[in-house]
């Protein structure tokens, strides 16, 4: 995988002139955003796989006419896609990008004998993710339910396909698995149910049980709310924010949200720290030190204070308070971020912060969503 950096120059006022925390003051010149390799655009029925070899930027165009979620590979070889051959079946496809060569490995009945569920109407994919830096893809698998209502799969097995020579792993047969998170290295997955934790090691076929007090995943609507996993950028271990009730999270009120940190060893997990926060907008930066989130001022109140902390809580640093206020998305040097909010006869804006709580006058063009 090769990152690309664009260096973007920002013009930003204070905002506020609360006590700062030791971080502050930050540079605010100078804006990362990145462009990393290989890249992916899907536009019709065509492919184009954008990567680097050997310092040049180089682009490959490949037919998938019934291609559905496709993603590519680390090295770029592989494009794995969803093809559906009806209304209740999906199929894996995997295309040699050199050659434009598509095969199906997972079928139908590869599907049907992967699960054991009985009066279902047909099988596909659910989750696909290539594991880094190979030729292996992690998957997880569905089925599809004829009649009435809303039937919204959850995540419950995990399963390993090596596309050079088709051969079909399973780790975590059905209502075993769930959720999976890989790690940088692709060693190991996170696994997340409703009722586990757990750490999958990819390559010794190994699964074990992380016990991690008030873990729990969040019942929302038809889906579920999994704890975050932010993987350590050595493999060596993870950060998971975990909500330590859910009524909160139907109120859209505050809460304890609280961030753990746990190793692939045998090391027992740390509780980092804990925040008073709405939970489904408590987000980590990039370099794992510092986190943004908003506080609501009542019970599904829309006015709403935007904070940023580092992962202890230590140090709090109160951005704004406005209407309809959400975070957006960290950028990649951790310095700033995004954020939307209502504004009067201007409608809803987006503008960037850094964590200082300073705000320009207007976002750059590059970085509008």
């Amino acid at each position: 995988m090769t990152t690309l950096w664009i260096i973007l120059s920002v013009l930003l006022l204070p905002f506020q002139q609360a006590a700062q925390p030791g971080w502050c003051p930050v540079e605010q010149a100078a804006v990362l955003e990145a462009e990393t390799y290989p890249l992916l655009r899907q536009s019709g029925d065509r492919i184009t796989v954008t990567y680097a070899d050997t310092g040049a930027i180089l682009s490959s165009t490949v037919r998938l006419p019934d291609a559905q979620h496709p993603i590519v590979s680390d090295d770029a070889a592989w494009i794995a896609s969803v093809d559906h051959t009806n209304e209740f079946d999906a199929e894996i496809a995997i295309t040699r990008v050199a050659t434009n060569e598509t095969r199906h490995p997972v079928r139908r009945v590869d599907l049907a004998m992967m699960r054991s569920e009985a009066g279902v109407a047909g099988y596909g994919p659910l989750h696909m993710a290539w594991i880094p830096g190979t030729h292996r893809l992690a998957f997880s698998t569905r089925v599809y339910y004829r009649g009435d209502g809303i039937h919204e799969p959850i995540a419950d097995d995990l399963w390993l396909l090596n596309a050079d020579t088709g051969e079909i792993t399973p780790v975590l047969q059905p209502g075993e698995g769930g959720h999976f998170t890989l790690s940088p290295d692709g060693r190991f997955a996170v696994v997340e149910n409703q009722a586990r934790l757990l750490l999958a090691d990819l390559t010794n076929q190994s699964v074990r049980e992380i016990v991690l007090a008030n873990y729990r995943t969040i019942g929302a609507g038809h889906t579920l709310i999994y704890p975050p996993v932010h993987w350590l950028p050595d493999s060596s271990g993870f950060f998971i924010v975990n909500a330590t009730s859910d009524e909160a999270i139907m109120m859209q009120s505050d809460g304890v949200v609280e961030v753990w940190q746990v190793w692939v060893g045998d090391e027992a997990p740390q509780l980092i720290g804990s925040h008073t926060a709405f939970f489904p907008t408590f987000s980590i930066s990039p370099d794992l030190s510092k986190a943004a989130y908003w506080h609501t001022t009542a019970p599904q109140s829309n006015e709403r204070t935007l904070l940023v902390a580092d992962l202890a809580g230590a140090e709090v640093v109160e951005v704004m308070t406005a209407n309809q206020l959400d975070f957006g998305r960290w950028l990649l040097d951790s310095q700033h971020f995004t954020l939307t909010l209502n504004r009067p006869n201007a409608g809803r804006v987006t503008l960037v912060a850094d964590i200082c709580g300073t705000i320009p006058l207007a976002l750059p063009e590059a970085l509008a969503p």
